[in-house]
């Protein structure tokens, strides 16, 4: 800048101040698709998860509505002792998903009489020791507590508990006027009907309502049992989940995964952003190009009006700022004839004898021609006489 006259800093000056908006601009919509960026990722994150609690919450409803159903039975046949109108009760209510249906009486012992549902012979029969057994026996153990207590209880909605992986139980109490216990009644999930019939139900049915745009086709779902075994998979794709969720209320040490094949979200973020970006970059460039070549059409004109005449050596810029700045007529004229009478000088002089006497004799002729005009006598010269 030290070296720049002041026409070329004020020029460079401009063009500063002109491309200070353009790189403002940039730099705003480049923070701004950062931020679009990381929020379509997380929306498109959120999505995803939110299909995993939409299929877990179609598994919590589904045992809920079944357990409702199946596990109301009236207090009347624990009070008056009409244990065996339950297999009726049942019978005429089939429940899916469940391996057995059980009950228990605390109105007769403390301890309880547990009853198991046979359906091959539609009774209700006497508990036999077994796994099942024992996994009745702890899962009612907190009814038993409350019963020996003479506790009510505060709650008879249907509860879950898992104690036992292999033998997965839902419960409801039954209680009394006084919301004490008198019994409870419960069903063993039946796994083999969850994993090969429920879950591919409800993953079909949930698909197109959360990725109706196509987008199901490139959605692959994953269920993990506790031990973190592949236990079902809508396509055969290995990558890992990018979204976890556990499903709630039964099979709760089970993961629901899900990924998309060929695009995560963070990678589709980073396609749309790159996208943006380079279109922001293309529209800023076309209007910088224009103005750079302005500034270099302008640098050169201030360059042309700086330089020298080669002949005279006077600047260019002289001859017109006598015009510009309103100098002396006179002063201006006399420098453009002396500027031009030094031109014509260089070119008289490979013009030869003979063209200066013409020049002289037609000098002559127009004065001779002017004294006429005006009624004056005309003197001849040397040269016209003898001619």
């Amino acid at each position: 800048m030290r070296g720049l006259s002041p026409e070329h800093r004020r020029l460079v000056l401009v063009f500063a101040v002109l491309l200070l908006p353009l790189a403002a601009l940039l730099g705003l919509q480049y923070r701004w698709l950062k931020r679009l960026e990381r929020a379509n990722a997380m929306a498109r994150h959120a999505a995803l998860d939110n299909y995993l609690h939409a299929v877990g919450n179609e598994v919590q409803y589904f045992y809920l509505t079944q357990a409702e159903r199946v596990l109301n039975l009236p207090a009347s046949l624990f009070i008056e002792q009409r244990i065996g109108s339950a297999a009726a009760f049942w019978e005429k209510k089939p429940v899916e998903g469940a391996r057995t249906l059980f009950l228990v009486d605390f109105t007769q012992d403390t301890y309880g009489h547990y009853w198991v549902y046979e359906a091959s012979s539609h009774s209700i029969v006497r508990a036999l020791a077994s796994d099942e057994s024992l996994a009745i026996i702890l899962a009612c153990s907190p009814w038993q507590m409350l019963r020996f207590q003479h506790d009510p209880t505060s709650t008879g909605m249907p509860v879950a508990d898992e104690r036992d992986p292999q033998n997965r139980i839902i419960l409801r109490p039954i209680t009394d006027d006084a919301a004490r216990v008198i019994g409870v009644t419960g069903m063993i999930l039946d796994e083999t009907y969850f994993r090969t019939r429920l879950l591919p139900n409800i993953l079909t049915e949930a698909l197109p309502g959360f990725f109706h745009d196509g987008g199901r086709n490139q959605t692959v779902v994953t269920v993990r049992d506790r031990r973190r075994e592949l236990v079902l998979r809508t396509a055969n794709d290995d990558q890992p989940d990018t979204v976890e969720h556990d499903f709630p209320f039964v099979f709760t040490d089970w993961t629901l995964g899900l990924h998309e094949r060929g695009a995560t979200p963070a990678r589709w973020a980073r396609a749309n952003f790159a996208l943006n970006m380079g279109l922001a970059a293309c529209f800023s460039a076309m209007e910088v190009v224009p103005l750079t070549l302005l500034t270099l059409d302008a640098w050169d004109f201030m360059r042309l009006r700086e330089s020298r005449c080669a002949d005279c050596g006077r600047a260019e810029r002289g001859h017109q700022r006598s015009h510009r700045t309103g100098a002396d007529p006179r002063a201006a004229a006399a420098g453009a004839s002396g500027h031009r009478s030094h031109r014509a000088r260089r070119r008289g002089r490979a013009g030869g004898a003979e063209q200066q006497e013409h020049a002289r004799v037609g000098v002559h002729g127009r004065r001779r021609w002017t004294l006429v005009r005006r009624g004056l006598p005309a003197r001849r010269s040397g040269a016209q006489q003898s001619v």
